[in-house]
């Protein structure tokens, strides 16, 4: 009998396409665009499943696919909406700031000048504090 390691395992599932790939993660994903990729992948006959962050967050939430075989249509796919879904959040931005629904930092400075000037004020601060000892030392 052949003793097989963890990588001989790992190798002999994947090319007997018994192992899940990774078709990406889903930190900081808006939940429309979960949607989004949701109904792209079903309505493409793509076989996959999620896995959520866990109770504590620990693991990474991630979109996984059960057939290494769909891999370059499933990214096909994912490219072509992400670069749609790019063109399409650019110009609404750009709508919304012609509209003058967007704030811009300098509406903020104007809205709330002292507020804005004390961030300001404390950003320096932390980056003194965080600079002077490298100053310091590399003067010596």
């Amino acid at each position: 009998m052949q003793d097989y390691g963890v990588a001989d395992v790992g190798n002999l599932l994947w090319s007997q396409n018994l192992m899940a790939h990774r078709l990406m993660n889903l930190w900081n994903v808006p939940g429309d665009e979960i949607d989004d990729i949701h109904e792209l992948l079903t309505a493409n006959a793509i076989d996959y499943y999620e896995t959520g962050g866990g109770m504590f967050g620990l693991t990474t939430p991630a979109l996984w696919l059960r057939d290494i075989s769909q891999l370059t249509q499933a990214r096909l796919l994912l490219d072509e909406y992400a670069a749609r879904r790019a063109v399409e959040s650019r110009q609404r931005w750009h709508e919304e700031l012609a509209a003058g629904n967007k704030r811009t930092i300098v509406d903020m400075m104007r809205e709330q000048p002292l507020k804005f000037f004390v961030y300001m004020a404390l950003i320096a601060a932390l980056l003194y504090i965080s600079l002077v000892p490298v100053w310091l030392i590399g003067g010596k």
